[in-house]
């Protein structure tokens, strides 16, 4: 039998497993599809998505090239010398937030379908208990 841990881990595996393939029919990543949330929630800057996000401004700035090159997001420099760059989503980029965003709370209802609003609440606060205790053990 699986520990506490051990069967949230498979869980969370099955559940990415299911995310990836969600995302993949729009032809981004996970990580594509977590930078379009940001920029489509008002964070337009390469410095507040990599501190939001707690990426490095490397992973980063591979993850928005990405996303310019497939026509997602355009980039806009600003400024007195242009060097910072601002992101917005283009109409493709719109879309597929979209359609990935439907598809996952679809998946999410599926998932809780069964559950009581009552359970639900509950997990979430005893997964926010969990999180918070493995954080002060790998804090140590």
């Amino acid at each position: 039998m699986e520990t506490t841990l051990e069967a949230l881990g498979h869980a969370s595996k099955i559940f990415q497993s299911k995310l990836s393939k969600l995302t993949k029919l729009q032809n981004i990543t996970i990580a594509e599809w977590t930078l379009l949330k940001q920029i489509a929630a008002g964070l337009i800057t390469q410095d507040q998505m990599a501190s939001a996000l707690g990426l490095d401004n490397s992973t980063l700035s591979r993850q928005l090239k990405s996303l310019t090159e497939k026509a997602l997001v355009t980039k806009t420099a600003v400024g007195q010398d242009r060097r910072q760059l601002k992101y917005s989503l283009d109409e493709v980029g719109e879309s597929a937030l979209t359609l990935v965003n439907t598809a996952y709370e679809q998946t999410v209802q599926a998932v809780f379908k069964h559950w009581p609003e009552e359970e639900q609440q509950q997990l979430q606060i005893m997964l926010n208990r969990l999180t918070h205790s493995i954080s002060k053990v790998v804090e140590k």
